[in-house]
């Protein structure tokens, strides 16, 4: 190695070093989100089993038939909401947005370059998908627990009228 070329290769160097470490932080966040959206899962899946046993006690007090529209909408809103933030938080967890290299690029590679700036190159276009992905993964989370707390809202208004008439 030439004098000339040492302050290249050590920006090459520079360089790599920090694209492997935001890949890491990227992939770090993209398992925090992923994390989450396993807790939205949980809770609504808790939440609708709440929704059944309200509709269970209602029920049992009552015939289902006697629960009036402004209690029956409100419930089965919270119901739907619970399944959208589900569902929401099951698109999270999806692992086929994330991909590597493709093939083409890898061809494409130009042998007359330094092999380094090529792996650079590589690194980067690779960070720019996962840091594309990993942004739609925050707003399907987002998008999740919106939903949750809008049912939420709902389920507790339907109980407060439903107790308030008890």
């Amino acid at each position: 190695m030439t004098d000339a070329n040492k302050p290249l290769n050590q920006l090459n160097d520079s360089a790599t070093l920090l694209a492997n470490e935001l890949q890491r932080l990227e992939w770090d966040r993209k398992k925090s989100l992923e994390q989450r959206a396993i807790t939205v899962i949980t809770t609504s899946g808790t939440l609708v089993t709440l929704i059944f046993a309200l509709t269970s006690v209602i029920s049992k007090g009552r015939t289902f038939a006697n629960i009036v529209r402004a209690e029956r909408i409100p419930l089965q809103t919270s119901l739907w909401l619970f399944v959208a933030a589900s569902v929401l938080a099951l698109v999270t967890n999806t692992p086929l947005l994330y991909r590597g290299l493709r093939t083409r690029y890898v061809l494409s590679l130009k042998e007359d370059r330094d092999p380094e700036v090529n792996i650079v190159d590589a690194q980067v276009m690779v960070l720019h998908s996962q840091r594309v992905q990993n942004s739609l993964k925050s707003w399907f989370l987002f998008l999740a627990v919106c939903a949750e707390v809008a049912a939420i809202f709902f389920l507790a208004w339907t109980a407060f009228r439903i107790l308030g008439k008890a």
